[in-house]
This record gives structure tokens, C-alpha cells and sequence, in this order.
């Protein structure tokens, strides 16, 4: 199976908060030796003051600047204490390595499965979202997502919810929402880009494109509960995914002629909208004027 990463949006966040971090670390050091420089400053100002008046016997100003000697002391003790840490990652950075693992994982049991023929093509991005991976070979077109969850699942249409278990299998929390920031389930994060690039599939001399939409629960323990109203064509734990059996169930299969062709332009649909974000000023290609994506 060759595998086409199209983006990584997990190792583009890793890097971006490491950066953010690492910039706030330097801003942090830069301000404590200043502040240290400063009080340093002051301190080497008294004892030069206490010198001079040690020398010219003002002992009234002796006693004074002593004094003032030790305050700015403590001062420049006190500044060194505050010396900054570079941040350790944070919870955003554990969620996106938990997820991050997850893919790994289904890469892992499809290349076992899928061999020659088949491609697998990863970050696929349109405006209706991202398709985590979307696996291409005779047997159809398939958009995977793709979700690191433990605990006991549900969903009910569009509406997705778990049951927490702790590390001992005892329930912490009830209905806790699977959901991205725009409230959206599993099944719309997959469905809406899923229907758009369907849509441009078959305006590319595709006509019976028929895109198979799974939802796929990577951590061991996952469980599921109430499923109902479902709205993808499967939903899978990876330790018990059938994956000849979800290829048997795919209404649309791909001439093996036609795999590359098909691959290529899931590619350029891709870059489209990567360019598009960039400059955003390129017209619609699903525009009859537009012409910028080429035809099959």
C-alpha cells in the first residue's frame, strides 16, 4: 500500500505550540536578566556609594549605604530565584499525540491488509473539513475518521457521546460529547468534506462515485453502546474491523486502470483548496468558469 501524506495538521500544531512556547521562554529570559541586570545595578551603585564614604570617613553614610548594600543584595538574590522554565507540553499537546498515535495505528493494519494497488492519502483538506485518511484502491473510495477514544461510544445521527472509565474500567463521567470546536460529530467531520469531494469526483467524469464514509475508534478498549440513526456507512474498533467486509459493502468500485487517475485528483482537489487558503483570492473550481483543476 503507498501511503501520500497530503498535510499534517497533528505535527503542524505539535510545532507551532512548541514554538509558541519556546518564543514566551526566550521573552521570559530576556525580561529576568534585565531585571537581575537592574538590581545588579543598584548594587554595585551602594557599595560604590559606601566605599567612597568609607574613604572620605562619613560614617553616618557608611552606615547608610551598609545598609542599602544589604537591601539591594537581597534584591539581586531575590531576581535570580525567579529564573524562567521553558513550558512542559499541555493538555492540548497530549490530545493531539493521543490522536496522532491513533493514526499510526490504522496505517499500521491497513498497509497489513492492503497491498499493491491500493493508496492510502492522509490531511486531505476542502471546506467542509478534513478527511483524516482516505484509502483508494479497486475495491472503492474510502474516508476514514479516525478517533483515539476510550470508554463506552453512542451516537445518535449526527449527535456522538461517551461514557469515561478511568484506567480501572469505573465509570468517571456520563455523556461527555465527541465532538470537534464547531460541535460537530465524528460522522459530520467525515461527511461534510466526504460530500464535497464526491461531488467533485463525479464532475471529473467520475458519475458513479459513491464515497464509503467510516468512523474508526482506535484505542484498545473502546466499547460501543446505543448506536442508532446512524449516518456513515460503518463504524469500526480497529481491533475488531472487518476491513474485507467493509470493501464487499462498498456500492462504488474503482476500474484498476483508474486508481492513479482517481488518486491524482483527490491530489490536486488538495492543493486547490491549500493554495485557495493561502491566497484567497483563486475562483471556485466548482465554478463552470473556473477550469483551474484539470479533467480526468
Amino acid at each position: 500500500m503507498k501511503t501520500v501524506v497530503l498535510s499534517d495538521y497533528v505535527q503542524e500544531r505539535l510545532q507551532q505550540n512548541d514554538a509558541a512556547r519556546e518564543g514566551r521562554y526566550m521573552e521570559a529570559v530576556k525580561s529576568y536578566e534585565a531585571d537581575v541586570q537592574a538590581k545588579q545595578d543598584v548594587l554595585d551603585g551602594m557599595r560604590l556609594k559606601r566605599d567612597v564614604a568609607g574613604a572620605e570617613r562619613q560614617h553616618l553614610k557608611v552606615i547608610k549605604y551598609f545598609l542599602g548594600v544589604l537591601w539591594a543584595s537581597y534584591g539581586v538574590h531575590a531576581a535570580r530565584r525567579g529564573k524562567p522554565f521553558k513550558e512542559s507540553p499541555g493538555l492540548e499537546d497530549h490530545i493531539l499525540e493521543i490522536g496522532h498515535e491513533g493514526e499510526d495505528a490504522l496505517r499500521e493494519t491497513l498497509g497489513s491488509v492492503f497491498a499493491h494497488g491500493w493508496t492510502l492519502l492522509c490531511g486531505y483538506h476542502n471546506p467542509g473539513g478534513e478527511i483524516d485518511s482516505i484509502l483508494v484502491g479497486p475495491g472503492g473510495i474510502f474516508a476514514m475518521e479516525i478517533k483515539n477514544k476510550k470508554g463506552i461510544v453512542h451516537c445518535d445521527g449526527d449527535r456522538w457521546w461517551r461514557d469515561k472509565e478511568d484506567a480501572y474500567g469505573n465509570l468517571v463521567r456520563r455523556d461527555e460529547p465527541i465532538e470537534d470546536k464547531g460541535h460537530r460529530g465524528p460522522s459530520r467531520q467525515v461527511n461534510d468534506p466526504a460530500d464535497r469531494l464526491e461531488r467533485f469526483l463525479i464532475s471529473r467524469s467520475i458519475p458513479e462515485c459513491k464515497i464509503y464514509r467510516a468512523v474508526i475508534f482506535t484505542d484498545p478498549s473502546v466499547r460501543f453502546g446505543a448506536l442508532e440513526n446512524i449516518t456513515v456507512d460503518g463504524i469500526y474498533a480497529l481491533g475488531e474491523w472487518d476491513l474485507e467486509g467493509m470493501v464487499r459493502r462498498s456500492k462504488f468500485k474503482v476500474d484498476p486502470a483508474n486508481v492513479a487517475s482517481v488518486v491524482n485528483l483527490i491530489q490536486r482537489d488538495h492543493r486547490y483548496y491549500e493554495q485557495r487558503r493561502a491566497s484567497r483570492s483563486v475562483p471556485d473550481p466548482s465554478s463552470p468558469k473556473s477550469g483551474l483543476v484539470p479533467a480526468l
